[in-house]
């Protein structure tokens, strides 16, 4: 009996919602999941050759080797990963 109660709450919500339920691949943005992880991955890459570009610059200028250079891609990509942490975290909340 209690099968047969959630089999048919189960049809009337499929039925009477389709066009509020989401597919399981996408975010409340309606983004597929690849899209924003490659969005992200593309951010990611760029954050960390501007730092590192800078990090090269500063280097070159003041003549030291790679500390600046170094120093810049660590920076972003901790920062990064901060916010990859972030963002996951506010999923996981939603």
């Amino acid at each position: 009996m209690d099968f047969d109660n959630r089999t048919v709450k189960l049809g009337k919500d499929i039925a009477c919602g389709m066009d509020k339920l989401k597919m399981p691949d996408q975010d409340s943005n309606d983004k597929p999941n690849h899209l924003q992880w490659a969005s992200f991955g593309l951010e990611f890459g760029v954050v960390t050759a501007i730092f590192c570009y800078i990090g090269y610059q500063l280097d070159i200028a003041i003549n030291s080797s790679p500390y600046f250079l170094l120093a810049g891609f660590f920076l972003s990509f901790i920062g990064m990963l901060y916010l990859i942490f972030k963002q996951i975290n506010n999923k996981r909340e939603q």
